[in-house]
C-alpha cells in the first residue's frame, strides 16, 4: 500500500473522530425528534408526536412553552453510579432504589427515607430496620415505630405491649374545641383522668397542677410488710 493511501486513511481516520466529538457535545436538532435513538424507526405515539422506543429528545407540547426532554427506553432505565445501577424504573413504572425488582411504585432497599423541611430545623425519617419507624431529628424518641410483632410504640422504639406511650409524662388529650377539654396520663407516680381547664372546652392548663378537677387517680402504692 502506498504512502498516499495510507496518508488519506489516517486523514479521514481524525476526520471521523473529529465530527464524532463536535456531535458528541452538540445536536442541532429540531424539536420533536429524537437527538438520540437506537433503532429510530422502532416509535410509540405520544400526544400525536412519532417517539422512539430507545431514544433522547425534545419535543413540544405547547406553543408558548419551551420543549420537554423525552428519555426512553423500553425495558426500563437503569442509573448507575461506581460501575452499579443505584436506581431503576422498570416497565411497568415502578421505581427501584437498591433493588431490580420494585414491587410497587416506590420500592427502597437498605436504607430510609429522610424528608427536611424548608427551615432546615427538622428532619423526619421512615426507616424500616427492626420493623417501621417514623421519627424526627433522627431520634427514635421523637416519633411513632411498628415492631416486627406488630406492637406500637410512640416515644419508643421497642415497644414491650400492643400500644405502648414512653415519656417522662406520658400524657393523652381528648379536646373538643370550645366543648371540653381532658388528659388522660401519669405524673410524678400518679394516674389519672383530668379536666383541663374545668373542663369548659380551652387547651389550656397544667397536667401537673392539682388545681383541675381529677376524676379518676391511682396513687402509688408501697408494698407493707
Amino acid at each position: 500500500m502506498s504512502y498516499y493511501h495510507l496518508s488519506k486513511i489516517f486523514l479521514s481516520f481524525l476526520l471521523c473522530l473529529s465530527g464524532f466529538n463536535l456531535c458528541a457535545q452538540t445536536f442541532n436538532t429540531n424539536a420533536n425528534q429524537a437527538g438520540i435513538a437506537v433503532a429510530p424507526n422502532d416509535h410509540f405515539n405520544y400526544l400525536g408526536k412519532d417517539v422512539s422506543f430507545y431514544s433522547l429528545g425534545w419535543y413540544n407540547e405547547s406553543v408558548d412553552w419551551p420543549p420537554y426532554a423525552y428519555l426512553s427506553s423500553y425495558s426500563g432505565i437503569k442509573f448507575f453510579t461506581g460501575g452499579l445501577p443505584r436506581t431503576y424504573i422498570d416497565l411497568n413504572g415502578n421505581m427501584g432504589v437498591n433493588t431490580l425488582s420494585p414491587r410497587e411504585k416506590l420500592d427502597i432497599w437498605g436504607g430510609n427515607i429522610s424528608v427536611t423541611g424548608a427551615d432546615h430545623n427538622g428532619t423526619a425519617v421512615i426507616g424500616s430496620s427492626e420493623g417501621v419507624a417514623f421519627f424526627s431529628n433522627n431520634s427514635y424518641t421523637n416519633g411513632l415505630a411498628v415492631a416486627p410483632n406488630g406492637n406500637v410504640g410512640i416515644g419508643t422504639r421497642t415497644p414491650e405491649e400492643l400500644f405502648e406511650i414512653k415519656a417522662n409524662q406520658p400524657v393523652i388529650t381528648f379536646h373538643q374545641p370550645g366543648i371540653s377539654s381532658f388528659k388522660m396520663g401519669t405524673s410524678n407516680g400518679v394516674f389519672k383522668l383530668q379536666a383541663m381547664d374545668y373542663g369548659f372546652g380551652g387547651h389550656t392548663g397544667n397536667f401537673s397542677n392539682a388545681g383541675n378537677p381529677m376524676f379518676l387517680v391511682f396513687y402509688k402504692m408501697e408494698m407493707l410488710e
